[in-house]
């Protein structure tokens, strides 16, 4: 008899579960012109820097291009006293 009284206290379906129900969070998809253009700052460098000189002992009278210009082959680049 005892056996019985405590099986049927495993039963004791009166007490529910007191987890919270889980919350999801959605978003509604919708189409959108996509953006055109993104502004961005910051510095850009090349991947190989070449340290040139002249290996002259005139002076540099004239330099015609700045630094980080782009230049093409043939293009002068200085202009060196003729007078050493």
């Amino acid at each position: 008899m005892f056996v019985a009284v405590s099986l049927a206290g495993c039963n004791d379906r009166s007490e529910v579960s007191s987890k919270p129900p889980t919350l999801v969070r959605i978003e509604a998809v919708r189409v959108q012109d996509r953006q055109r253009s993104v502004t961005l700052t910051g510095d850009v460098q090349a991947r190989v820097l070449a340290e040139l000189s002249f290996r002259v002992s005139g002076r540099v009278t004239e330099r015609l291009v700045g630094v980080g210009a782009h230049v093409k082959p043939g293009d002068v680049l200085a202009r060196i006293d003729p007078t050493e």
